[in-house]
């Protein structure tokens, strides 16, 4: 399956775990409206695409895991700038060892 775009509706939505659930298509710009969201973790899935600019607008996350997708390109600079300690992003994985451009600064931990 897909990850429904109608999910940013749920403005009260804490944490989101679709953690090894073969999601595909890409991640949904609405999740950038998830302005409660502490804990997204999107692992291990087929995920493709680049990862949306709108992430960065997740002012509560805590932890962001994007790492064994199909996702490239560059971590957006939105989404490095949540990271602590400026804002509370204590937790960042992607595939940055091939697929996603991130270096130590922004990422904390590369698969």
């Amino acid at each position: 399956g897909t990850i429904p775009t109608e999910l940013g509706h749920l403005s009260k939505l804490e944490n989101l775990d679709v953690f090894k659930n073969n999601i595909r298509g890409k991640v949904p710009t609405e999740l950038g409206l998830l302005s409660n969201l502490e804990r997204l973790y999107l692992q291990i899935n087929e995920l493709s695409g680049t990862i949306p600019t709108e992430l960065g607008l997740l002012s509560n996350i805590e932890y962001l895991y994007l790492n064994r997708n199909d996702l490239f390109g560059s971590m957006p600079s939105e989404v490095c700038q949540l990271r602590t300690p400026n804002g509370q992003l204590e937790g960042l994985r992607a595939d940055c060892e091939e697929e996603v451009q991130c270096d130590s600064r922004c990422c904390t931990y590369c698969s």
